[in-house]
């Protein structure tokens, strides 16, 4: 999803309205909240 806001991609997302820019990276954000949530979780499971 990040690719969109840099290099090739970057044209396309500042052609966004600034709404939908900051609903993107607010998903984008939700995201990696998501994915630190389940690392820090499985770091906590027991090994087999």
């Amino acid at each position: 999803m990040l690719t969109m806001t840099k290099g090739a991609g970057f044209k396309t997302f500042s052609n966004w309205s600034d709404e939908i820019q900051a609903n993107y990276l607010w998903a984008c954000s939700m995201l990696a909240e998501e994915c630190k949530g389940l690392s820090d979780f499985s770091i906590d499971l027991p090994a087999d």
